[in-house]
């Protein structure tokens, strides 16, 4: 690998100092975009839960969850403002990355793997403001777990290292599989290219491929009925019928539409290591990475048929950076030329600047979402009515896009002004038909989320927010003003 750790200084450490650079832009993305992120959807929901439990907070057993929850908690827990809560969870995620990111390149030594990691950045635009999106944070363990396998600590003899290595592995197929269902694909990839590699003994791969078995059946056997992760379960039927009409799936229209933006690059790469197994004559090779970005567009565009939001794709076709990118580094980077290795880190960072920019883009919806709130705040709090509800229909000519949390959204946006400014904001899916229900009436509720709407004002973090005993009245828009009636 001459061309690559030969070098001295500034050349030598190019990908190191990318590295650094891309992290530390995303963590000023992630604190100057924290409210556009944070206060919105599921992250609002999630952090609103935190705030209320003083605790962690899990959704269907993503324990893994725990780990990005550990500053705002922290944070919590200290009394701190909300505004800087909100800062903290934001960062949280970032941090985390670049976390994985030092330890993968300083303490395992592998920078080729490290240069993988920056590919996920290349592969976000909306997902960046789906904050808690656990296929972000999936991409980093699963990258940080090959690098563990193949790490020199594989290479030790004493059975406390070899405990400690298989330890160690352990816990990262369980943090990898215990945050996204996704993960099966990372596991099961991860595990064929340790089988694959001639460096390691048969009774090691043996015991790699047994523990990635134990945790796909543990994992499956702590599913919860009729929860999220179950919505992954697909009949052969089913799949053979959706494999009839993929050309019309959306999922196909939406992958072949961005193809160019988000995929073109890191289907290069596999283009270009398929290539050189060929050259080689190394089949297994080519039919396993080949068939494997085959197997996984396919069951994806097949699972994720029915039309969905854009951090939905994205966040779907994300782990391509992954699995199209390692073999690339992996077998073909290491032997390229100097001025291919050079072309190589302009083309990365032109990319990466372009993901950056393309992410300060898609912030403006968020933006003109949050200064509607803005908006409705201002009005609550000079009318003195802290609790308002909207009919669905109706938000839509105020509000730019409907969202299921706004709730949760507008009384941490208000409150983060001041604990006396809380505002709670609620879209009803149909208003009318809901006139006659008592509980909009109650003053002891607010209103929370659709499958849970009315939750007790009572109970409500008092460290962080504030309503007076009033009942929700409605909020209408007419000639383009904001006007309040009873309901």
């Amino acid at each position: 690998m001459p061309n690559y750790f030969s070098k001295t200084g500034l050349n030598r450490d190019k990908d190191l100092i990318l590295g650094h650079l891309t992290f530390f832009v995303l963590l000023i993305f992630s604190v100057v975009l924290a409210n556009d992120r944070v206060l919105f959807s599921d992250s609002a929901y999630q952090l609103f839960e935190m705030i209320q439990r003083c605790g962690f907070q899990q959704n269907v057993r993503r324990y893994s969850m725990y780990l990005a929850e550990v500053l705002p908690f922290l944070a919590i827990y200290l009394k701190l403002p909300l505004k800087v809560v909100v800062i903290c969870y934001s960062m949280s995620f970032a941090l985390l990355a670049y976390g994985f990111w030092l330890l993968t390149t300083y303490v395992l030594k592998n920078r080729y793997v490290g240069i993988i990691m920056l590919f996920t950045i290349i592969g976000m635009k909306q997902t960046f403001f789906h904050t808690i999106s656990e296929t972000f944070q999936l991409m980093f363990f699963a990258a940080f777990l090959y690098a563990w396998l193949n790490s020199r600590f594989a290479e030790k003899k004493a059975i406390i290292g070899k405990i400690f290595y298989y330890v160690v592995a352990l816990f990262m197929m369980a943090l990898c599989m215990f945050i996204h269902p996704v993960a099966v694909f990372f596991l099961a990839f991860i595990a064929g290219v340790y089988i694959l590699n001639k460096n390691y003994t048969v009774k090691q791969k043996i015991i790699v491929s047994l523990l990635t078995i134990g945790v796909l059946i543990l994992k499956f056997l702590t599913v919860q009925e009729g929860s999220h992760d179950t919505d992954y379960n697909m009949g052969v039927w089913e799949f053979l019928v959706r494999c009839r009409d993929i050309r019309h799936l959306s999922s196909t229209d939406w992958f072949l539409t961005r193809f160019i933006e988000f995929y073109c690059a890191p289907f290069l790469l596999l283009i270009v290591a398929l290539v050189h197994y060929v050259r080689r004559k190394q089949w297994l090779n080519f039919l396993f990475f080949g068939g494997f970005f085959v197997f996984f567009v396919l069951i994806t565009l097949v699972l994720y048929h029915a039309p969905d939001s854009a951090f939905g794709r994205e966040r779907s076709f994300l782990p391509l950076m992954f699995f199209c990118g390692l073999p690339f580094m992996r077998d073909v980077f290491p032997n390229i030329s100097v001025k291919w290795n050079k072309v190589f880190f302009i083309v990365l960072i032109c990319l990466l600047i372009v993901s950056y920019v393309r992410i300060g883009i898609a912030s403006v919806p968020y933006s003109k979402r949050l200064k509607k709130i803005d908006e409705i705040v201002t009005f609550a709090n000079r009318e003195n009515q802290k609790k308002l509800v909207m009919d669905k229909e109706m938000s839509l000519t105020f509000v730019p896009f409907y969202n299921w949390a706004t709730g949760f959204e507008t009384m941490m946006y208000s409150a983060m002004i001041d604990i006396d400014s809380t505002v709670n904001f609620y879209i009803e899916e149909d208003l009318n038909a809901q006139r006659e229900n008592e509980n909009f009436l109650n003053e002891d509720y607010f209103l929370a989320v659709p499958w849970w709407t009315f939750w007790w004002v009572r109970d409500l973090n008092p460290n962080y927010f504030k309503l007076p005993p009033q009942p929700a009245k409605e909020l209408i828009v007419e000639d383009g003003k904001l006007v309040i009636r009873e309901l």
